[in-house]
């Protein structure tokens, strides 16, 4: 009886002996999770990858008529240097995120993969695996919209012209105006 007060109480202090960060989150977990993210390959934390997100945005933001298409770069270096301060929150609030779901035997495997030599064989091969499968779906992406550009053509033929008014389950024709037939979409 008493080996196993002493066996439980050994196991309640070695729990709480644990050393713990600042936001008391355990120190070991913690930096797995740092390892793994800082392997860039879960989430882009900075360097090339905060400013192709920015390139993203500003494309938005031009595709979206809120920047003019000569604002793009400037709009694009914006969002960057509105981006970087928030990485280190983005950071912690990753790592927090895995230590909240991993366990330690699960985090040492995570980092084996993504900070590891083996990780870095493994994902080398990854990319010419699926190139014909991402050249497929790019090749098929842009017949989709040529198709569509010329559906688009074919019922509404003049540039600057009102659109034409919508026939079938997305609405009823307006009213006073004669319905223009859309083309099938096979």
């Amino acid at each position: 009886m008493r080996l196993i007060a002493l066996a439980l109480l050994g196991t309640v202090l070695a729990g709480a002996c644990q050393p713990a960060s600042e936001g008391g989150l355990p120190l070991a977990e913690k930096r797995l999770a740092a390892k793994i993210l800082d392997s860039g390959l879960l989430i882009p934390l900075g360097g090339d990858s905060l400013r192709e997100m920015a390139g993203q945005q500003a494309q938005q933001a031009v595709m979206a008529g809120q920047l003019a298409p000569d604002q793009f770069v400037q709009g694009a270096m914006a969002i960057e240097r509105g981006l970087e301060p928030v990485m280190a929150e983005v950071r912690e609030t990753a790592i927090k995120g895995l230590v909240d779901t991993y366990n330690v035997r699960e985090l040492k495997m995570l980092t084996e993969f993504f900070a590891s030599k083996t990780g870095d064989d493994v994902r080398a091969k990854i990319g010419p695996a699926l190139e014909p499968s991402q050249v497929l779906m790019n090749e098929r992406a842009q017949e989709a919209m040529g198709k569509a550009i010329e559906r688009l053509k074919a019922a509404w033929p003049e540039p600057g012209a009102a659109a034409p008014a919508a026939l079938g389950p997305v609405g009823p024709p307006v009213p006073g105006e004669p319905p223009v037939a859309v083309p099938p979409s096979n």
